[in-house]
């Protein structure tokens, strides 16, 4: 089956909920496997000693991948062992031997992992075979509808097999130069039907009538000159760039890469600076081995057969540094209260910079990124939510799912993501159970930039998704 609840209702408890009532009436060795992103197998941990305390778990971790393996190795062989294993997203992809045991139920959390169906990762959970499956999310579906297809297909691969076939009936695309853009749904009311019987909406208003609501306000900045000059040299470029590409089929990953580095340039001073970096270069051909020697090039030889040499490429590093008229903005709010505040950005040098802000004026703050280890995250959080620190500052993909920030009811967004939903989970990290105040969601948007252009094209998208999913019926 799939659950999709709205974020901070308590999909956790619900597939706990959920698996012990199938272990009722199974009669067969009933081993559960959980596939959650990093950031959240400590909360499934407490949740499952909370909740399900008579089932031994074990928990995967950096240091006991090999440990964990045997233990599931031993569980299957005797019949006996443990009830429950927890583990990651990447680990599955690192340990294929997970798809060889005969799992009684997996449930995969945060299922829209999955939703790229020709990823590594997407291909080694759907290896794996339960008698049952529960994919759980606030969230299944980004941008592009025609995702959903991935996790349908991994529920019930049987019924669902044909990726075309369903982009052919569900998808409404136009075609260009032999290129297909999704923009919008087809026989969505067909599909709704087809996906009844299997697939749990619980939406906030339906589970929780009392909690408070959520508000919006959008403050409108404008550069500081010395960012204007640089954001509108980064612009020139662009423009330039695309002139020069504007007959050729441009690659998707390579445009928003373009629009990132922009976006970086309306939400602070931004550097760019050249720096050389050593690769390996395969493209040798054996008959020119002796000609290289020669020449002074040395030549090295990997256990396949291939040679290779080093050379010396330029590679670009963008850096942001004050003046931030964003930070500014941030800052103000921050100082005229002393309540708890949520800061997210999409940039890490961004919440670096808020928190060098922060340390100079003396207030409490933690920050919240990649490169923190999952125990500081989550000491962090559980600071946060103890009072410890004032200001909560993270990424939206490293803080937008599984953790709980109530403690606040003030959330600034310094830039969005350009997948609404990942947006969408941040906020809700304050907008869940235990939240007893209105929650105010402040947008800080550089004036004249690609920040209000940006923010209508998620909203395009996320309108498509939302009427996918039976909330909107005219785009």
């Amino acid at each position: 089956m799939g659950t999709t609840c709205y974020l901070g209702l308590g999909k956790t408890i619900t597939a706990i909920a959920l698996d012990a009532e199938k272990r009722k009436s199974f009669d067969h060795q009933t081993v559960t496997l959980i596939i959650a992103p990093l950031a959240v197998l400590s909360s499934w941990q407490e949740h499952l000693a909370k909740w399900a305390p008579h089932l031994k778990v074990m928990v995967i971790n950096n240091k006991n991948r090999r440990p964990f393996m045997e233990a599931m190795e031993m569980t299957f062989q005797n019949g006996y062992g443990y009830d429950v294993f927890v583990m990651h997203y990447p680990a599955v992809r690192l340990e294929p031997d997970v798809a060889k045991y005969p799992w009684f139920h997996v449930i995969a959390d945060e299922v829209h992992a999955l939703q790229d169906r020709k990823s590594q990762q997407t291909k080694a959970v759907k290896k794996i075979k339960a008698f049952y499956k529960t994919g759980l999310s606030g969230t299944p579906v980004f941008n592009k509808p025609d995702d959903l297809w991935s996790l349908l297909n991994w529920m019930y691969p049987k019924y669902w097999k044909s990726y075309w076939g369903y982009f052919k009936r569900y998808i409404k695309w136009v075609e260009w130069d032999g290129y297909r853009t999704v923009v919008g749904v087809n026989n969505e009311e067909e599909l709704q039907a087809l996906m009844a019987g299997f697939y749990i909406r619980r939406k906030k208003e339906e589970v929780l009538s009392d909690l408070p609501e959520k508000y919006y306000t959008t403050i409108k900045v404008k550069l500081h000159t010395q960012q204007a000059r640089a954001y509108n040299q980064m612009k020139k470029e662009m423009l330039a760039w695309i002139g020069e590409h504007e007959d050729e089929a441009l690659q998707a990953p390579v445009v928003i890469a373009q629009l990132i580095r922009l976006q970086q340039f309306a939400s602070a001073y931004a550097e760019i600076e050249q720096y050389e970096v050593q690769v390996k270069d395969y493209d040798i051909d054996p008959l020119d081995i002796d000609r290289f020697r020669e020449d002074g090039i040395k030549i090295y030889q990997e256990r396949d057969g291939r040679f290779y040499t080093f050379v010396t490429e330029t590679r670009t590093r963008l850096t942001l540094a004050d003046p931030s008229s964003k930070l500014d903005v941030a800052m103000e709010i921050i100082q005229s209260t002393d309540e708890p505040i949520v800061v997210f950005s999409e940039f890490a040098q961004m919440i670096n910079l808020l928190g060098a802000r922060l340390e100079k004026a003396g207030i409490s703050y933690g920050l919240y990124t990649g490169s923190q280890s999952r125990a500081d995250r989550d000491r962090l959080v559980q600071d946060f939510q103890d009072g410890k620190v004032r200001v909560f500052a993270g990424t939206i993909g490293a803080g937008g799912v599984g953790i709980t920030l109530t403690r606040s009811s003030t959330v600034i967004i310094l830039n969005r993501n350009w997948a609404q939903a990942l947006n969408q989970q941040a906020i809700d990290r304050l907008h869940r159970i235990g939240q007893k105040n209105a929650v105010h969601v402040i947008d800080i948007v550089a004036e004249g930039t690609i920040d209000e252009e940006r923010n209508l094209g998620i909203e395009l998208n996320w309108r498509i998704v939302k009427r996918l999913l039976g909330e909107e019926h005219e785009l």
